[in-house]
């Protein structure tokens, strides 16, 4: 098992609205908060016999859910060695004074038979330097829907950033049998920056240095 890397921070965005889903190849930007997500894009390869789907990017769904995103589709495979292979990129971006400290991951990969489902995420900086990685899988010994096991807001970054390139990896492959995913969820907590919290910090220093005079 890969984990993400990222640093704790305070309360993660909390799932509470969802707004109407679009095909990703429809879909130039979202705003979910304090966060922007863009350039989405997707790539589907395929092979082996039986089902396997989805078939185009234009077959996968995006969606803002509460802070974060969520990815819905038929990811499927089913029969002899057969595979659906789909890699996912977009980018996010918190608003000025903000930066993202965490990302959560998780998602409903089922199987039977010998079979996997599995989504490996790779988290970049704007220098093309993986600050997180992480893989949640559902294989023939056991389920990790979430990683670590059963818990959420799991990909701890390895700083606080204002904007990020994620690849999501979503796979279903049957040796012999069958795997699905229909969704994807995303989470992100969001933090004030250092410098927007060294200037509320200096405000309230100012706001205490006029009161201890005014006092005297």
């Amino acid at each position: 098992m890969r984990l993400l890397t990222l640093a704790a921070a305070p309360a993660l965005l909390a799932w509470t609205t969802q707004g109407q889903a679009a095909p990703m190849t429809q879909t130039a930007s979202l705003t979910a908060g304090d966060l922007t997500f863009s350039n989405f894009s997707a790539t589907v390869a395929k092979g082996g016999l039986g089902l396997k789907s989805p078939n185009a990017a234009s077959e996968i769904n995006v969606a803002t859910v509460g802070g974060g995103l969520e990815l819905t589709s038929g990811f499927t495979a089913y029969g002899a060695g057969a595979f659906d292979d789909v890699i996912i990129k977009y980018e996010a971006q918190a608003s000025s004074g903000y930066g993202i400290s965490q990302i959560g991951l998780d998602f409903n990969g089922s199987i039977f038979g010998f079979a996997i489902a599995q989504v490996v995420e790779t988290v970049k900086d704007v220098s093309g330097k993986i600050v997180g990685q992480l893989t949640v899988s559902c294989h023939d010994s056991r389920c990790d829907l979430q990683d670590p096991s059963f818990e959420k807001g799991d990909i701890p970054l390895s700083g606080v950033y204002s904007h990020l390139f994620v690849t999501k990896d979503i796979y279903v492959g049957a040796a012999l049998g069958g795997a699905t995913i229909s969704y994807v969820d995303q989470t992100f907590k969001t933090v004030p920056e250092p410098a927007s919290l060294a200037v509320l910090g200096a405000g309230l220093l100012g706001i205490g240095f006029i009161r201890r005079r005014q006092a005297a």
